[in-house]
């Protein structure tokens, strides 16, 4: 299960799960004539997805129950008594280092329900004005690690995974960006916040904008990280082409497809269009950072899609020049959707901020130098001072 860049590690992954409840476990490579009924694509997804948020960890884990069932004699397909003490201390022993890590330096894991669900929360850091920060879409708040680790040192982050995304619910009710601006504001207020500042990317960037129009006595500032502002006839082709199905299939096929939409959103935009025009500036993200995006979109299920879609069809030209709080729009040179620095500027208010950041600190291979001028950039405005 070592990561591969070709995600092959995903569909070894799905055929030992299938294999482990179809074979006979006595190892003679044909299918099992008793047992229990067999898992349906669904209940195999749910596997992946728990199995592969750490594969390495799951293998471990794996070795250990083997290790404890070698002790117990000849195998019997009744239940297997005596496994616990057969999974004694001494068992995991040599697994226990690469099994028992915490889940990132610093950070933390947390869950608050409002109106429509639970949302699942990283956290890091005491003190300061609270930032809400906002992921894009689709998959979760994980890409955030490095803003929320490095901010996160002289104030609290809270970076939730919207709602039908990453961990949080998954309702199935349609979804919109007001909607999703709302669940910011009822997060603010189920955690006692008074007064806090907004940080939000792409998708985020919107939810950001839209939470600050809905809430403005609560909102300090706000840094929108290149927010969308897409011709009329762009948006419509994003909207037809950008959302295939990921539907569990009894195979595990639907994870290659889902592995190699997120590789090519690195390499061309929009990510469908590949072709020599539409090549980014990006390399491929190593094995693990793409691992982390892909696992992100996989639990956001079927649901995936509602908030980017929600991103396309809203009219950030319209909103945009609403905003009453202090801002900072910005994006990195290696962003898509930099040109928003440009048409930004007839649309907010003349003390805003717009600003290039060195880096996109969420994207892979973006230096530490760069990265560390960026957020630095970003704790400057957030502070109150001038970031440019």
């Amino acid at each position: 299960l070592s990561l591969r860049d070709d995600g092959s590690h995903l569909t070894a992954l799905f055929a030992h799960l299938r294999n482990a409840h179809v074979l006979d476990p006595r190892g003679n490579r044909r299918a099992a004539r008793q047992g229990l009924p067999l898992p349906d694509p669904e209940a195999l997804n749910e596997m992946v997805l728990t199995a592969g948020l750490e594969p390495s960890r799951y293998a471990a884990l794996w070795s250990v129950c083997l290790s404890g069932v070698a002790q117990l004699g000849d195998y019997s397909p009744t239940p297997l008594e005596g496994l616990d003490q057969a999974l004694g201390p001494s068992s995991g022993q040599d697994h226990h280092e690469s099994m028992v890590q915490p889940y990132r330096s610093g950070i933390w894991r947390d869950y608050v329900d409002i109106s429509r669900g639970r949302i699942h929360l990283r956290r890091a850091g005491h003190g300061g004005r609270p930032l809400i920060a906002l992921h894009s879409a689709p998959g979760s708040a994980a890409p955030l690690t490095p803003l929320i680790q490095g901010l996160g040192a002289s104030r609290s982050v809270i970076a939730p995974d919207f709602i039908g995304n990453g961990e949080s619910s998954r309702p199935d009710a349609p979804v919109d960006i007001a909607r999703l601006g709302q669940d910011v504001v009822e997060l603010a207020k189920a955690l006692g916040l008074e007064h806090y500042d907004l940080w939000g990317t792409h998708t985020g960037a919107l939810v950001a904008l839209e939470a600050a129009l809905q809430s403005p006595a609560r909102v300090s500032r706000v840094v929108l990280e290149a927010p969308p502002l897409l011709t009329p006839e762009f948006a419509a082709d994003l909207l037809a082409n950008y959302f295939p199905e990921l539907v569990p299939d009894a195979w595990g096929l639907y994870l290659q497809q889902a592995w190699n939409m997120r590789r090519d959103m690195f390499l061309f935009w929009p990510w469908y269009r590949a072709e020599r025009g539409a090549a980014r500036p990006l390399a491929v993200p190593d094995a693990p950072f793409l691992h982390d995006w892909v696992m992100g979109l996989l639990r956001s299920g079927r649901t995936y899609h509602r908030s980017y879609r929600a991103a396309f069809e809203y009219d950030t030209r319209k909103h945009l020049p609403r905003l009453s709080a202090p801002t900072m729009l910005c994006a990195g040179p290696a962003d898509m959707l930099a040109d928003a620095l440009v048409t930004a500027r007839s649309l907010l208010r003349d003390d805003a901020v717009i600003a290039s950041t060195p880096a996109t600190v969420w994207y892979p291979d973006q230096g530490d130098e760069a990265i560390d001028q960026t957020l630095l950039m970003y704790q400057t405005f957030l502070d109150g001072s001038s970031a440019s």
